[in-house]
């Protein structure tokens, strides 16, 4: 039985400093890996020394410098270096605002908002509903879109700045159908983001000087004023189109599901393009016929038609 005891003792001993060591598993693997990228810095630094050592044969005016230790000092005992010039560091490094100070920041820049907005910008009916705060200013427009916007400089004619936008695109609940979801990802709303900023930019290029009058010995000179430019109606435009996409987009596919379920073999469905890719721009929808008409055919039967315009908000 003594015979028997002793290796089993010796197995449940190694079988608990197994269980112990594992609970600290991640701890040393942390430590392994910080060792791990000691000793390949080491290497790196030994490389590095070993080439200036043996390009200091042909560069004699040149030296391999010593070791800081004034500075790893430095580093080591406060945690940062204590040589940088002053100006560097506020620069670079500027002391953090006061609760009172980012509040009287955002409140100038809210004041130079609403100025701008009264007397710069050209605002679209559908827009007129917007709210400032917090130094930036939310355009709302009911059941499309919601648009976030700030300044970064107080110049008139700096381009406003897209903090956050969100669709507002929904189907109409049945109770025979789910509603269709048609939420975009994240990616996706980083591109359409990328592509209103873009509206945001002036695009009118400096004008040539041009002579005052044709009177003969006039030498005055004028600058002829470029049109105005117009931001918000630009993006509005933008994502007004967007958002008619998206809808034209939710009629497909709920006429789509109808044509396979209730409906099917009496309702046949033509549009053009994809939401992102090509952007559609009309869904006809032919029903109560049970056999689906040619495409290059002149087709007169019931058929509703939706098309998006291709007009300018006025």
């Amino acid at each position: 039985m003594l015979n028997y005891l002793i290796p089993q003792r010796q197995q449940f001993l190694k079988l608990q400093s197994l269980v112990k060591w594992s609970e600290h598993t991640d701890i040393i693997k942390n430590c392994e890996s910080y060792h791990e990228a000691v000793q390949n810095q080491q290497r790196k630094i030994n490389i590095v020394e070993q080439s200036l050592g043996e390009h200091a044969n042909f560069m004699p005016t040149t030296s391999v410098r010593s070791l800081d230790i004034l500075t790893a000092i430095d580093v080591l005992t406060t945690g940062k270096y204590q040589r940088f010039p002053r100006a560097i560091e506020e620069f670079l490094a500027s002391k953090p605002l006061t609760d009172s100070e980012v509040k009287k920041a955002l409140e100038e820049l809210n004041s130079v908002i609403e100025l701008r907005m009264l007397t710069e910008e050209v605002v679209p009916p559908a827009m007129r509903k917007y709210h400032v705060d917090n130094g930036r200013i939310t355009f709302f427009v009911e059941k499309e879109f919601e648009v976030v916007l700030t300044l970064i400089d107080q110049k008139p004619d700096f381009p406003w700045h897209i903090m956050d936008l969100k669709f507002l695109i929904q189907s109409a609940n049945d109770k025979l159908y789910s509603d269709i979801d048609l939420s975009l990802h994240e990616i996706q709303i980083n591109f359409v983001i990328r592509n209103a900023q873009l509206r945001l930019f002036p695009k009118n290029p400096p004008l040539p000087e041009l002579p005052l009058s044709r009177v003969p010995g006039n030498t005055e000179k004028s600058t002829l004023k470029p049109a105005r430019s117009l931001p918000l109606l630009e993006l509005y435009d933008f994502l007004h189109t967007f958002c008619l996409d998206m809808q034209l987009d939710i009629l497909y596919q709920q006429a789509f599901r109808l044509a396979g379920t209730r409906w099917a073999n009496n309702l046949f469905l033509e549009t053009d393009g994809t939401l992102l890719d090509e952007p559609r721009t009309f869904l006809r929808v032919y029903y109560w016929r049970s056999v689906k008409p040619a495409s290059n055919s002149s087709f007169k039967g019931d058929v509703i038609e939706i098309t998006i315009a291709e007009e300018k908000t006025k």
